[in-house]
């Protein structure tokens, strides 16, 4: 197997005011975030904002936008809920492999990448070194060990966990594998201690709601 490729960026999604069904882009004068339509008719708002929009037939009628807390991500592989601040990238590595990736502002990732036609479980000390490899050769200290987590499915998952402390700050990496009838999953966390306060509920929200659908 080639070298496996890690994407770490950080995609916040807001669905784009342009993304208008008749393709027109708003006025430079009206950046605000997300395009309302009402029967074929929109308007421009930004989260917790209230506008009117006046329709073909003369009514007027007031409508607002909140983004729900929470969304559910689902393909024919897995499901999981994450904030929905946060966005899932895809990235199509092979024909048979398809990486997830989600990250957040500070430096948290969670990383998911899908075989079809292999199982990846003898890869995962080969993902660990790729995501330790910089620290360890800038001088961090590295302590791993094997690991086993159940999914509320009753599922159980396979994988090693290691700690990175290189002077005041320490990660933790966990790499785990499943899979069955002729394909699997490797599944990645990257967490800083420092960040734990507000990070570990999206690490937590992944691992309590994840589904696997194989």
């Amino acid at each position: 197997m080639g070298r496996i490729l890690i994407w770490l960026a950080c995609w916040v999604w807001l669905a784009p005011a342009w993304a208008q069904d008749d393709g027109a882009m708003p006025s430079p004068d009206d950046p605000r975030g997300y395009t309302i339509t009402v029967d074929g008719v929109s308007a421009q708002a930004n989260p917790g904002e209230t506008v009117e929009i006046t329709l073909k037939d003369g009514r007027t009628v007031r409508a607002s936008i909140k983004a729900n807390p929470f969304v559910r991500w689902s393909d024919s592989m897995l499901a999981f809920d994450h904030p929905s601040k946060l966005s899932v990238a895809t990235h199509k590595l092979s024909g048979s492999i398809v990486q997830r990736m989600m990250a957040s502002a500070i430096g948290t990732v969670i990383i998911i990448q899908e075989y079809s036609t292999l199982d990846p479980s003898s890869l995962k000390q080969l993902m660990m070194d790729e995501l330790t490899k910089t620290d360890v050769k800038a001088g961090a200290e590295f302590a791993q060990s094997n690991v086993t987590k159940k999914l509320v499915s009753g599922a159980e998952l396979s994988g090693l966990k290691g700690r990175l402390k290189f002077r005041k700050e320490t990660k933790t990496i966990e790499v785990f594998s499943y899979a069955a009838d002729g394909q699997g999953i490797l599944l990645m966390t990257m967490i800083s201690d420092d960040h734990k306060d507000t990070d570990q509920s999206i690490v937590d929200m992944f691992w309590d709601t994840l589904t696997l659908k194989f």
